[in-house]
């Protein structure tokens, strides 16, 4: 699916645009859609790094952290050390996920 999107600019900025486009090998319209993508879809690296804190929070280990998240092991012990953390242990983990499952739904606590 796609959404045909159209609006006006200032001739300089158009002429900025089309420029930086040459200068990256793609039409104007190409380009217009990487920024929008980069912008709206792909996760900056703070909401990255928030996420990797609140499931190590939530007890799970780097590899369930990567996993969950789509990065590297790697891209998850450099924030975690970045933040004065250490990876979770398996057995912190493991009761991190049982206790998650074992809360009450909202269906059960009516």
């Amino acid at each position: 699916m796609s959404v045909e999107v159209r609006f006006s600019l200032p001739d300089a900025v158009w002429w900025q645009l089309t420029a930086r486009a040459e200068d990256a090998g793609v039409d104007a319209r190409e380009y217009v859609a990487r920024i929008i993508r980069e912008e709206v879809v792909s996760p900056r690296p703070e909401q990255i790094t928030e996420s990797v804190l609140r499931l190590h929070h939530a007890g799970l280990t780097i590899p369930l952290i990567a996993r969950r998240l789509d990065l590297t092991n790697q891209a998850v012990q450099t924030r975690l050390y970045t933040a004065g953390l250490r990876g979770n242990k398996p057995s912190d983990a493991t009761k991190a996920i049982l206790a998650q499952l074992n809360e009450p739904t909202k269906e059960h606590a009516a």
